[in-house]
């Protein structure tokens, strides 16, 4: 971001100094014109640049769990189940579980069904389960930061780990 606001008071300041003095107090429009055409210049160049800089922002991995995951009923009746899978939500399949929070309120989530959804049936875990998330961030702390633009857009996450007792992902279910 300070890439823009540098460019642009860096173009603004050079067209100030670059009009010649009796043109600047001359009452046309022609020098105000430059003026305002060189900000508009200087501000797209500064934009540009910040963009190549969020490029090259240093990335780090971030590791959010692991949480702590509630058992669900299935619509069969299907008690303890801690993940309901393969379920079709419109065309993408997802796997449903729902997140247990610290002050003991449970909140639904859905993940897509992919390549990055690894599960653990752990045989020594009993009625409890955890989710533990990795993602790949843009490194928040690094000098690049404040001058680039549209650094969220690189975040993604890279794996998504279920630890949950054995038997207890229903693999068939249907949304209606």
């Amino acid at each position: 971001m300070y890439t823009i606001f540098t460019c642009t008071a860096l173009g603004l300041i050079l067209a100030v100094f670059l009009t010649p003095k009796e043109k600047r107090t001359a009452a046309t429009i022609e020098p105000a014109l430059a003026i305002c055409l060189t900000g508009m210049i200087s501000f797209l160049v500064g934009l540009t640049i910040a963009k190549f800089l969020s490029a090259a922002l240093p990335e780090k991995q971030v590791v959010i769990g692991p949480q702590t995951i509630a058992s669900m009923r299935s619509a069969e009746g299907q008690a303890g189940t801690f993940i309901l899978g393969t379920g079709r939500k419109g065309s993408e399949r997802t796997y449903h579980y729902l997140l247990k929070d610290d002050d003991g309120s449970m909140v639904p989530h859905s993940v897509p069904a992919n390549q990055f959804v690894h599960i653990t049936e752990d045989t020594s875990l009993q009625n409890s389960g955890t989710v533990t998330v990795t993602r790949i961030e843009a490194d928040r702390t690094s000098f690049l930061n404040n001058w680039s633009v549209f650094r969220h857009s690189q975040d993604r996450t890279v794996r998504i780990d279920f630890r949950v007792p054995v038997g207890t992902v229903a693999q068939q279910f249907s949304v209606h």
